[in-house]
């Protein structure tokens, strides 16, 4: 009987390239976008309203809204859904909290964009609300708003406002919080602060054209800059304005060689301070902060 040896073949190098090939392609595969269809609004939760009928609820899932119309979607109380990216193209949308008490937790770890759809927090008649943290850039752009009320909180590594090449856009903040990083406002950027707090930490912010907040319709809206920030205005920053009840501005801390920095980046390497005007306005600077504006300077009047 003639027995035969079997060989294991070694793989060879080419071989080898095009299973690491497949193997890389497999780990950078986009995340699946996941359509909302369901034009009356309904729960976040429920298959049905998503195309294919599927959640978005992992990391390798990006949800998307893109339906004309006006519509709400609710989140369930306690609830923490993490997904890749948040699209809205179209419609004018709210998250609400299914709940009274406990918030909802929205976790990007994306981008969300807002091109071309609005978006828009907002309580349930109770206390909880529906936050967003997202892990890279926040961009509203396209014509759309996001407006974020009722103390529900927004973070972002980056966020943007306006685009010369995107867009206009606007962000809403009437007693919510919004916390990022590193801030742009383009020129056809719309900061409406009505009430809360706005803080950018540890990062660079940028307005191109002016901040003016705590007129008539505010409700004590704090901006902070803070672990060292540093923030160029080009034009104004105002402090409280006419019939405003009361607006503050907090400059404070450092991050190694960073100082919190408010400051002056007009035609004349300056911008105007001003704290109350026709209103009530605040401006405390402290641990290290710095408000360089180093043009007009108005207390009060």
């Amino acid at each position: 009987m003639t027995h035969k040896r079997l060989w294991a073949q070694p793989i060879g190098r080419l071989s080898l390239f095009a299973l690491l090939q497949v193997f890389m392609v497999a780990a950078s595969a986009p995340a699946q976008i996941i359509d909302w269809n369901n034009v009356a609004g309904g729960a976040y939760t429920t298959p049905g309203n998503w195309n294919p009928a599927n959640v978005p609820n992992t990391m390798s899932e990006s949800a998307q809204f893109n339906l004309a119309g006006m519509f709400e979607v609710t989140f369930s109380a306690s609830s923490s859904t993490t997904i890749d990216h948040l699209f809205l193209e179209a419609g004018d949308v709210t998250f609400r909290n299914a709940g009274s008490f406990s918030d909802a937790t929205l976790n990007v770890t994306g981008n969300m964009r807002l091109d071309g759809g609005d978006l828009t927090l907002e309580r349930n008649g109770g206390t909880a609300d529906v936050n967003i943290n997202v892990s890279s850039q926040l961009q509203i752009t396209g014509g759309s708003e996001l407006s974020v009320l009722e103390t529900a909180q927004v973070t972002a590594d980056s966020l943007l406002v306006g685009n010369n090449t995107l867009g206009v856009g606007t962000l809403t903040i009437d007693n919510g919080n919004v916390t990022a990083t590193d801030f742009t406002k383009a020129s056809n950027g719309t900061l409406n602060f009505e009430g809360g707090v706005f803080e950018i930490t540890g990062g660079d912010g940028v307005f191109n054209s002016s901040l003016i907040y705590g007129g008539a319709e505010a409700t004590a809206p704090e901006f902070r800059a803070t672990n060292g920030a540093d923030v160029a205005v080009e034009f104004t920053w105002q402090i409280g304005a006419s019939g405003g009840e009361f607006a503050s501005t907090v400059i404070s801390g450092v991050n190694g060689a960073r100082r919190s920095t408010i400051r002056g980046t007009g035609g004349g390497q300056g911008a105007d301070l001003v704290v109350g005007l026709n209103g009530t306005g605040t401006l405390t600077v402290s641990d290290g902060g710095l408000a360089d504006l180093r043009d007009d300077f108005i207390l009060g009047n």
